[in-house]
C-alpha cells in the first residue's frame, strides 16, 4: 500500500514496521522471536543504510539510567534548530507489554516515570514509547485487536494495513495513564491510541526546505501530544508548554552527525549521551523519494 506521506525516511520506516510484525509473528511461533534490543539495532541500521541524512551510533557509555531512554533522536538542522525524541522500546510478550513494569533496581523508580520527568526538564524533548508488535490473529480472545484498531482514527482514514503497527508509537504520558488503569499492560489498550512510528516523521512530498519540514514534524508531534493529554482526565494541557527547539547540539550528537565518534572524548567536555543509541536526522540532507 503506498503511503499517503511521501518521504524516503517514512517509507523505509513503514517497510521496517511490516518486517518487525512478520519477525515477531513467525518468530513467536518458532520460539525465535527477537528481543527489543535486536529489533532496535536491526531497524536503525537499515535506516542508516537506506536514508541519506540519517546517522546512528550505539555508545558503550551513557546516562541511560538517569533518563530512561533506549534511544534519543535529534531532528532538524543548524539553520532550523533541533527537536528530540527520547524513546523507550517495548515488544509484545504474548498479549501484553509486560516490561512496562520495569523499575530501576537502584532507585525503584518506574522507567517510564524517569523518561517523562527527564524529558520535561529539558528543552526540545518529546518522550515516546515505541511498541514492537506482531501476532497471529487467534492470539487474542474475541475481537479485542480488531475493535481497538477500528477505534483508531488513523487506521480508519489511511493506514489500514495492520502490519504498519509493527512499530507503533504512543506519547509516554499517555502510556503512563493507560498503564495505571486495570489491565494496564494489555496490548489492545494501546493500539487504539497508537500511530505507526513513521507517522511521527511524515510530511507531504510537496513540503520543501528544512524549516517547512521541521515545522510539519513539530505540528504532527504536537497534535499527538495534545490528543494524548486530552485523553487523560486529570491532566491540564494548559499547564504544559511546547517543548520548543534547541540551538546548541551537544558534543555526542555532533560526533554522530559527523560519523566520527570518539568515546574517549565523552568525559572531557562533551558529556555522556542520555541513551545508549543516538540518532541524528539532518533535514537538509534527508533524501526524498517519488
Amino acid at each position: 500500500m503506498p503511503h499517503p506521506l511521501n518521504n524516503a525516511l517514512q517509507q523505509k520506516m513503514d517497510d521496517l514496521a511490516i518486517g518487525t510484525w512478520s519477525d515477531l509473528r513467525i518468530g513467536t511461533r518458532l520460539k525465535l522471536a527477537p528481543g527489543e534490543e535486536s529489533i532496535t539495532d536491526h531497524n536503525l541500521l537499515e535506516l542508516h543504510r537506506s536514508v541519506s541524512g540519517f546517522n546512528v551510533q550505539k555508545f558503550s557509555k551513557s546516562a541511560e539510567k538517569l533518563n530512561g531512554a533506549d534511544w534519543e533522536w535529534w531532528i532538524g538542522s543548524d539553520a532550523t534548530r533541533w527537536i528530540r525524541l527520547r524513546v523507550q522500546a517495548k515488544r509484545i510478550h504474548h498479549r501484553t507489554y509486560k516490561m512496562l513494569s520495569h523499575k530501576d533496581k537502584r532507585t525503584g523508580e518506574m522507567q517510564m516515570d524517569t523518561l517523562i520527568q527527564s524529558s520535561q526538564s529539558e528543552v526540545g524533548v518529546y518522550p515516546y514509547h515505541v511498541f514492537y508488535n506482531g501476532w497471529d490473529m487467534d492470539r487474542f480472545k474475541g475481537s479485542d485487536v480488531t475493535d481497538a484498531l477500528k477505534k483508531n482514527p488513523l487506521f480508519r482514514t489511511c493506514c489500514r494495513t495492520e502490519e504498519l503497527w509493527g512499530c507503533a508509537a504512543v506519547p509516554s504520558e499517555l502510556v503512563r495513564g493507560i498503564y495505571q488503569t486495570p489491565h494496564g499492560t494489555y496490548a489492545p489498550r494501546y493500539l487504539e491510541h497508537a500511530v505507526p512510528w513513521s507517522h511521527l516523521f511524515g510530511f507531504p512530498a510537496s513540503v520543501r526546505g528544512s524549516e517547512e519540514q521541521l515545522s510539519a514534524i513539530e505540528k504532527q508531534l504536537e497534535a499527538e501530544r495534545i490528543r494524548a493529554f486530552e485523553l487523560l482526565s486529570n491532566f491540564d494541557i494548559q499547564d504544559q508548554g511546547s517543548p520548543g527547539r534547541v540551538t546548541n547540539v551537544p558534543g555526542y550528537a555532533r560526533m554522530v552527525m559527523r560519523g566520527n565518534v570518539d568515546e574517549s572524548q565523552l568525559d572531557t567536555g562533551t558529556g555522556l549521551p542520555p541513551a545508549k543509541v543516538i540518532i541524528t536526522t539532518n533535514l537538509e540532507e534527508l533524501g526524498q523519494s517519488g
